[in-house]
């Protein structure tokens, strides 16, 4: 740097350090976030946050109750309780196989004969690929033999018919498009794998086929898919998100462009997760699917969410809009990240931000183990977190007040406060949860999937992918296997013949009845 270009006047001289370092701090902040991004661990769990016992929300309690040791700490010896192994389930046939001693063994050395007095029993797993066999549909022709070569009307050949099948003309029975779809939604095998998997059974199913076979599902099932939506819009509170697929062949847009999963979900009356396809990320998809919506919705801060809290005011539809807590940890967590240390201190604002959203789960897990009615809840709310919250903003208003927060720091502050009415819905409303994370759990299986098989080959296989996630991840939702669900739904739909009839195949009241 020349020398000549800086200001002779001292208290100019001192501003420029000033700004200078404040610019340094920042860029080392990025830096050190940027960082963990890519070499940290991936979960928010801080261990400097553990030490103020800083709660765990995403269910990793034992790593946060005993922490692996340094190497300098000195464990005291302890006796270790022998692993115990799981029973295998009785469900499962047993083959015996007998493990016996020569005839000669049978024989003591007094001459007499020994005779069984026990047996040991040990079991071991084992398991046989997957059989393929073909179902060949034999369908007997009957004629009248007095009939033969006589012109009259009607005919005289009789034959059953087919049993109706939910893709006509279709290679596949309902129990392999079930295994296709459960291979592909739940354990996240792409197709050009399974095309190998069957290769090496000595069957030609291509990955065109089962494609073409995925799309057609996705028509049939669209009558289903309305129903789970009009069941997640019958819930008290509804859980929004949205993550990013890539799409080929769209009308009008590259391959490289970037199009949405948008997900919704309900606990109540029964667990309902929903995906919906959409090239936008705009306003309109969630006015879409919340048409004539009642109750909470519980999203991110994403503006395509913000038209919710027009339509309440103009008294178009009662939707109050709500939002994330674990947001708000999120944003404090990055600045722990980026600073270090120095924002642990129990008297910076970040610590206390964090002490307090710890405190907030601790209240909502005492009320879940005790088993709290709504009303106690509610309760709880007002009387301990509702004055928990106003003291955190109480502070914040304060730090804004009397300094000038910069970096992550000042995101944080100022998306908790500029949100803080959205943030505190849930204190009067005890159904509803503090926090989003449920529907972001359950785009998870989605996200897996889709490092997989990376894009989708067209809008319409991103729409059947849409509605069989919905199903599959539902079903799981209900505690019922996928595969079972799979094959029933595809067997009984062509069957089914009413809406009544239809909606008895959602896997919420699969559920019921199995």
């Amino acid at each position: 740097m020349d020398m000549t270009a800086l200001p002779n006047n001292v208290q100019t001289l001192k501003q420029q350090v000033i700004a200078q370092q404040g610019e340094i701090t920042l860029l080392l902040e990025k830096v050190r976030l940027l960082k963990d991004q890519l070499f940290g661990r991936k979960s928010e769990r801080l261990e400097e946050l553990n030490a103020l016992g800083q709660l765990n929300l995403f269910g990793d309690g034992e790593d946060l109750d005993h922490p692996a040791p340094s190497p300098k700490t000195r464990v005291n010896s302890h006796n270790r309780k022998k692993p115990r192994r799981t029973p295998i389930p009785e469900e499962y046939p047993r083959i015996d196989v007998v493990h016996d001693i020569d005839e000669q063994d049978k024989i003591c050395h007094c001459g007499c004969r020994k005779s069984m007095i026990n047996e040991d029993i040990s079991e071991e797993l084992d398991i046989t690929p997957a059989k393929i066999h073909v179902i060949r549909h034999r369908r007997p022709k009957w004629a009248c033999r007095g009939c033969e070569n006589v012109d009259q009307i009607g005919p005289t050949v009789a034959i059953a018919p087919l049993p109706p099948k939910i893709l006509p003309r279709c290679l596949a029975s309902y129990g392999l498009l079930a295994y296709i779809v459960v291979s592909k939604y739940v354990d996240a095998m792409p197709l050009y794998r399974q095309e190998q998997y069957f290769r090496r059974h000595h069957l030609e199913i291509s990955r065109k086929t089962m494609s073409d076979w995925i799309v057609k599902l996705g028509v049939k099932l669209d009558a289903v898919w309305r129903l789970l939506l009009e069941e997640i819009r019958g819930a008290p509170w509804i859980g929004m998100d949205e993550t990013r697929i890539r799409v080929h062949k769209e009308k009008g847009r590259s391959n490289k462009s970037t199009s949405y999963m948008w997900v919704m979900q309900c606990r109540q009356p029964n667990p309902v997760v929903l995906f919906h396809y959409h090239p936008s990320r705009g306003a309109q998809v969630p006015k879409e699917l919340l048409e004539g919506y009642q109750g909470v919705v519980v999203s991110d801060e994403w503006y395509a969410y913000k038209h919710l809290e027009k339509l309440v005011s103009d008294n178009i539809r009662m939707i109050i809009h709500a939002l994330c807590w674990v947001h708000v940890r999120r944003y404090f967590v990055d600045v722990v990240k980026g600073l270090g240390d120095t924002v642990l201190n129990p008297k910076s604002i970040t610590a206390q931000a964090l002490k307090a959203i710890q405190q907030l789960y601790a209240l909502e897990a005492r009320a879940d183990d005790e088993g709290y009615s709504l009303d106690q809840r509610h309760r709880m709310r007002q009387t301990e977190t509702r004055p928990l919250l106003e003291e955190l903003k109480r502070k914040l208003d304060k730090v804004l007040l009397e300094s000038t927060p910069t970096g992550n720091l000042a995101k944080a502050i100022k998306y908790t406060v500029r949100n803080w009415k959205e943030l505190n819905v849930f204190l009067d409303h005890p159904l509803v949860d503090p926090d989003n994370n449920w529907a972001e759990n359950f785009i998870r299986p989605f996200v897996i999937g889709r490092k997989n098989w990376l894009f989708a080959g067209s809008p319409a296989g991103a729409k059947a992918s849409a509605t069989l996630y919905s199903l599959a991840i539902t079903a799981k939702a209900n505690g019922v296997n996928e595969y079972e669900y799979f094959r029933h739904l595809f067997k009984n739909l062509p069957l089914a013949k009413t809406e009544a009839e239809i909606k008895a195949l959602l896997p919420t009241t699969y559920k019921q009845s199995n």
